[in-house]
């Protein structure tokens, strides 16, 4: 893993937490069922400009 990825996966670990519960490796978080970024989002609990900015940043 290089210093950029670690240094991303520190920056948004709560994205990063709600990876290991993906359904779907490739979910991109938009409208894959059971989607727990999503649902994250939707109860208030994840930020939707964090959210943006991750995905950003991984591109």
């Amino acid at each position: 893993m290089s210093g950029s990825e670690d240094s991303l996966q520190a920056t948004f670990a709560d994205i990063e937490a709600l990876a290991k519960k993906f359904r779907f490796r490739d979910c991109q978080h938009q409208h894959e069922p059971d989607c727990a970024v999503q649902q994250a989002l939707t109860e208030g609990k994840l930020d939707t400009s964090g959210l943006l900015s991750y995905q950003k940043l991984q591109k």
